[in-house]
């Protein structure tokens, strides 16, 4: 049965949608450097793929658990997905949680930084191209060209200090790996939009968090993974565990009252998060002029999309206004 939804929604005004977009993206871009300190913590090599791996199905599993504890405390009873949205809820746990790490620590060793963020950032422009086949309120126009050619000219800027990073040769196991993790947070869009018109999100968020954290700890125990527990590590792991519960939650509800296109612009603010993450946490100097013209681009391209501009009416108005 589908949930019936009000006209006017609390995650349907504009400020609203804004500013939980900004708290999703920050905490994802958070994440970034978080995880660089809790693989510290915990003794998790970064070479080691298999410990990493174990390291993200603790924290997902974690992040499931807490956020079906939350949705359990709200209804006052035990909350369980419906039986007619347990394979897509599985198939969303296992291919946006589970494919997506699995795919993104084999490709990071062998590529580029670059070359890594600007695959993951086209997987923006991917959504936007793939709600226009999808929904017929969602398709591109001018303004959401121009939008996304701000958005992904910002995190150019953004990398410029690594530029000469760049790999010219495309190898399956570094770019081919990140590219297919990009695909699988493209492709499970809709279908979190999908279950959102009939589940509430922390519960199907809650369960395919849960889902896909449990087969990332049996994938990277048995490939003999280990993680060092200390109480430092623990509290860093809890504060991913936390963050990943609460940016996933809020950011399918943004999916369910609003169009696509205008809530994943934002993630575009992703890498100016962790850059900003990395300067407090890595000690990493952030006070660059490229990182404020990314910003402003990546703003500017965000305004273009979710403000809804129309370059030729102002176009037309400037015009008519000189010849008075």
């Amino acid at each position: 049965m589908e949930i019936k939804k009000e006209k006017t929604s609390f995650f349907t005004n504009k400020f609203i949608v804004m500013a939980t977009a900004i708290l999703c993206t920050a905490l994802w871009g958070n994440m970034i450097p978080a995880i660089k300190v809790g693989c510290d913590l915990l003794g998790v090599n970064p070479e080691d793929t298999a410990s990493e791996i174990l390291f993200a199905g603790f924290c997902f599993t974690l992040s499931g658990l807490y956020t079906i504890f939350v949705s359990c405390l709200r209804e006052n009873r035990l909350v369980l997905p419906q039986k007619k949205l347990l394979l897509d809820t599985f198939v969303l746990g296992f291919v946006q949680t589970t494919l997506q790490y699995v795919f993104l620590y084999m490709g990071i060793p062998n590529t580029s930084g670059f070359n890594s963020c600007i695959i993951s950032s086209s997987g923006t422009l991917l959504i936007v191209i793939l709600s226009h086949f999808i929904y017929k309120d969602d398709k591109i126009d001018f303004r959401k060209s121009i939008g996304c050619f701000l958005g992904l000219l910002g995190v150019l800027v953004l990398n410029l200090g690594s530029f000469f990073e760049i790999s010219p040769i495309f190898t399956f196991k570094g770019e081919g790996m990140i590219f297919l993790s990009t695909l699988t947070f493209v492709f499970t869009t809709p279908l979190c939009k999908k279950l959102s018109q009939h589940e509430k999100p922390e519960v199907f968020t809650g369960y395919s968090f849960l889902i896909g954290g449990i087969i990332l700890l049996f994938l990277g125990f048995f490939q003999g993974g280990m993680i060092v527990l200390t109480l430092k590590g623990l509290l860093m792991l809890l504060y991913l565990s936390a963050a990943a519960a609460i940016s996933g939650a809020l950011w399918n509800y943004l999916l369910e009252y609003n169009k696509v296109s205008e809530v994943t612009i934002y993630n575009f603010l992703v890498p100016i998060f962790g850059t900003i993450s990395a300067g407090i946490m890595l000690n990493e100097n952030i006070f660059e002029i490229t990182n404020l013209i990314a910003l402003i681009l990546i703003c500017s391209g965000i305004y273009f999309v979710s403000e809804k501009v129309d370059l030729f009416k102002l176009k037309r108005k400037n015009k008519a206004e000189k010849t008075i």
